[in-house]
């Protein structure tokens, strides 16, 4: 155990020292395969890789907002066959950066994770880490991620598929088919607001126990999130009557639990054994304080 515990700092200090060229390079490889995915789900024609490696460069550099305004312009140059449908997802994406992103430039980053997440077979992991290191608004990003998630595909799909005006003056002639046509895709992938439903559950749930002030708050509230996915994705696809295999389900929330122990272990370890009570004065107030000292290899 103390040399696991080593390893925990000496990998901290290495992380420390370097912060900010490991925080650029993971930006960048985010981003490599966040424009990645875009052209490849669009289905462009266009292989050639210098422009995805430009566009990841520059979210790497750039704060949130206008990170994600690039990946805005880019999506909507990619819809451009169909005008009108992609200034409507140009129009959206601009309402999601100036009334949420532009307020929680970094929560906001929790949209792209949720992504990646689905990517990496751990899309559970995202819900519990929102509501173990954020408040309960993070709920927002998680949201908005399992809709991306759902919905994208079937927005490109739609963009090269669609009958465009080829005008944007047309576009009230237009948009009542595309609007007939969004109404179906709702109609059909009505599970993705069931899931988007379970992970604010599961956001919540993670937030409020893990604030209390018991030991083992946090990996509890951990814990507790990961059995509330199985449970809630169980009741879903029973409700749904559906056969998926919910052996599946529960290797990714395992996966997703263990990952978030992980990043908890290497945020914070704390010895509960030792945790104390103090009690002080001042002119205005009583404190009573736990006090709970973190775990170290010399204290092991």
């Amino acid at each position: 155990m103390k040399g696991i515990f080593s390893a925990r700092a000496r990998l901290t200090y290495i992380y420390k020292r370097f912060e900010g060229f490991f925080r650029i390079f993971f930006k960048f490889a985010v981003g490599l395969y966040l424009f990645s995915s875009i052209r490849n789900m669009i289905g462009s024609t266009d292989a050639a890789l210098f422009p995805v490696v430009i566009l990841a460069a520059l979210f790497a550099v750039l704060p949130s907002v206008s990170a994600y305004f690039v990946i805005s312009l880019y999506v909507t140059v990619l819809m451009s066959a169909h005008i009108e449908l992609s200034a409507l997802v140009f129009i959206i994406q601009i309402c999601v950066i100036l009334f949420y992103i532009r307020l929680a430039p970094v929560e906001s980053y929790l949209i792209i994770a949720a992504l990646l997440g689905y990517a990496l077979g751990v899309p559970y992991a995202v819900p519990i880490i929102a509501g173990l290191y954020f408040g309960v608004t993070a709920v927002f990003p998680v949201v908005i991620g399992v809709l991306i998630h759902s919905f994208a595909p079937l927005f490109f799909s739609l963009s090269q598929t669609a009958t465009s005006g080829g005008d944007i003056q047309k576009l009230p002639d237009t948009i009542s088919p595309l609007i007939s046509q969004f109404n179906l895709m709702l109609s059909q992938n009505g599970a993705a607001f069931l899931e988007a439903f379970v992970l604010m559950a599961v956001v919540a749930a993670v937030h409020i126990i893990s604030r209390t002030d018991m030991d083992f708050a946090k990996e509890i509230s951990i814990a507790f999130g990961g059995l509330l996915c199985f449970l809630g994705f169980a009741a879903l696809n029973f409700a749904a009557g559906e056969n998926f295999p919910l052996i599946i389900v529960f290797i990714k929330v395992l996966l997703s639990v263990i990952l978030v122990y992980i990043i908890k272990f290497f945020d914070l370890a704390l010895d509960y054994k030792r945790a104390e009570y103090v009690e002080f004065t001042d002119e205005h107030y009583y404190y009573y304080v736990k006090i709970i000292p973190k775990l170290s290899p010399k204290k092991r």
